[in-house]
């Protein structure tokens, strides 16, 4: 094995990347869709027919790695911790799953009809320059949840090493007193970011492997954690009947405000689920969507919810995580338990960061480097970025701050999916230049690469919510009554009005030159089918002169 990767070959590479940037560079690769002089790179181009291999289940086991995780046990029992009942959290959930899913398998049909990653797919609705917005946009969401993930992991890491060697608990606090974390945080946070980095040398198209094996083993682990702590409470009624702690408008925009964050907790996903349909063996396989993430995700709410019920009847107080669980198992046995439950929620942190972070990060920064970022190094600067230069601590201090910096972000981003549903269903008719996308003058360059109607339509609704944001970071700034139900609503606004805004504006200012007309010229579609109108690519030659050759608007 270490002679096979001493080679003259890997000696030279290593040296040339040690003594030039140009040893950086990616090899040009045969056969992209880019045209001469342009940037580009085989992550970027359609996925070919061999590795077109998801399944219905491989989608649903992906959801199992997404789903089945600290983050998602503490995003549902946090709508308790801020004040609402039981009923109003498992509500909630159940309806933030269904309206998270349907998005989801909208917005990947592209992903799966052309098999194009979301950087790709988002110039035919933003246009070739604007749609970098987006992907950075969506790339600093991605490495801030990196960063979220890692810290909610090393807390397992805490635990788990605890379980074992109960001194390491009592590691002595080095740190300022008025820091937000203390030695023995930051040195679980460390290891937790060593233990991760072998993970990241998985490829890409084998990532399915590590999914089934995380919901074989922890979905179960993590039903018997709240079996065994309703057992030990005892009281049913206590558990899953808990009062909301506020009353009348207050508590119905409440209710709304955490439906918002909820909601919008997951909207990441939505925007660039075609990362990942890509991957579809067909075009049905990503539907299998449609069941799994309601499903899961209200689950994930009845255990968490579960667990807050049982710890308030048991020891008077909130247990917002399952990582809390491992500390009360005491003796030998239940260390030993908590030390292997701890490693599998280790475990659930890392394949979740993989999948909704780093990965559509590396996506994402390659898009804006092709010549220099595949997936593979975009996901090693989101390890960096992710792990070092975000302070998650301040993020996760508390159930109330958790809730705003998902609500936050969910204002910024959600507008860019639905933008991209519309343009898709409703304007492009299903039917893309596959292309054009790769090409800054072809039929998606709209006015300087930028398509005015989605920048109005997003600038328009971010500005909306922006006071309800910082009167939420700093309640002392009075922003009046009006606002605030705005943004308490922002997942609804952000959802159904670009919708009919975005469309309006296309009809009255339609560009026609970025359509592909039924009668087009066309490719073969990469789902094998050639010949298919819905199913197949636009002509990269005779459609884009066309597009050319149109007024702009």
């Amino acid at each position: 094995m270490v002679k096979s990767l001493v080679t003259e070959e890997n000696i030279l590479t290593v040296k040339r990347r040690l003594t030039s940037a140009s040893g950086w560079r990616l090899p040009e690769t045969p056969g992209t869709l880019a045209p001469p002089g342009v940037a580009s790179n085989k992550d970027q181009d359609p996925i070919p027919e061999h590795d077109q291999t998801w399944t219905t289940w491989d989608f649903s086991t992906y959801w199992m790695s997404d789903l089945i995780n600290v983050t998602s046990w503490q995003v549902a029992s946090s709508a308790m911790l801020v004040g609402l009942s039981t009923s109003d959290a498992i509500i909630i959930t159940m309806l933030s799953g269904v309206l998270n899913a349907i998005p989801t398998v909208l917005n990947g049909d592209a992903g799966a009809k052309y098999h194009i990653p979301f950087p790709i797919l988002v110039r035919s609705s933003y246009g070739y320059y604007f749609s970098y917005f987006a992907v950075v946009s969506r790339a600093i969401l991605g490495v801030t949840w990196f960063g979220v993930n890692c810290w909610v992991g090393s807390t397992a890491v805490t635990e788990t090493l605890g379980a074992v060697w109960p001194e390491y608990k009592t590691i002595e606090n080095r740190l300022s007193p008025s820091s937000p974390v203390t030695t023995l945080q930051m040195v679980s946070y460390f290891l937790f970011f060593i233990i991760q980095l072998p993970f990241f040398m998985i490829p890409l198209r084998k990532l399915k492997t590590l999914f089934f094996w995380k919901a074989i083993l922890l979905l179960p682990v993590s039903v018997g954690m709240v079996i065994w702590i309703c057992v030990k409470a005892g009281d049913v009624k206590g558990i899953f009947l808990q009062p909301a702690k506020v009353t009348g408008s207050t508590r119905v925009w409440l209710w709304l405000s955490t439906f918002s964050a909820i909601t919008d907790s997951w909207v990441s996903s939505v925007v660039n689920m075609s990362d990942f349909s890509r991957f579809a063996k067909s075009r049905r396989a990503p539907y299998s969507q449609l069941p799994t993430i309601p499903i899961l995700k209200t689950l994930y709410a009845i255990l968490g919810i579960a667990t807050v019920g049982a710890g308030r009847v048991l020891y008077d107080k909130d247990i917002w995580s399952p990582i809390e669980l491992l500390p009360l198992w005491t003796g030998s046995g239940g260390r030993f338990l908590a030390f292997c439950c701890g490693c599998l929620w280790i475990m659930a942190q890392i394949s979740c960061n993989i999948s909704a972070n780093a990965v559509p990060f590396g996506h994402d920064v390659m898009n804006l480097a092709p010549a220099w970022i595949n997936v593979n190094r975009g996901s090693a600067i989101c390890l960096l970025l992710g792990a070092w230069a975000v302070c998650p601590w301040y993020l996760v201090s508390s159930a109330k701050q958790f809730l705003i910096f998902m609500n936050g972000y969910g204002c910024f981003i959600c507008a860019m999916g639905t933008i991209m549903m519309t343009d898709y269903f409703l304007i492009q008719h299903k039917r893309l230049d596959v292309p054009s996308l790769y090409d800054p003058n072809g039929r998606y360059k709209f006015k300087a690469g930028i398509n005015w109607r989605a920048a109005v339509v997003q600038f328009g609704f971010m500005a909306l919510f922006v006071p309800g944001i910082i009167h939420n970071i700093n309640p002392s700034i009075h922003i009046g009554s009006a606002l605030e139900r705005i943004y308490s609503l922002n997942w609804i606004i952000n959802t159904f009005g670009p919708v009919i805004v975005y469309w309006l504006i296309s009809a009255v200012f339609p560009d026609r030159a970025s359509r592909v007309s039924k009668g087009e010229a066309i490719l073969a579609g990469q789902d094998g089918r050639a010949g298919d109108e819905e199913s197949s690519l636009g002509s990269g030659g005779g459609g884009s002169q066309g597009a050319d050759s149109e007024k702009r608007q």
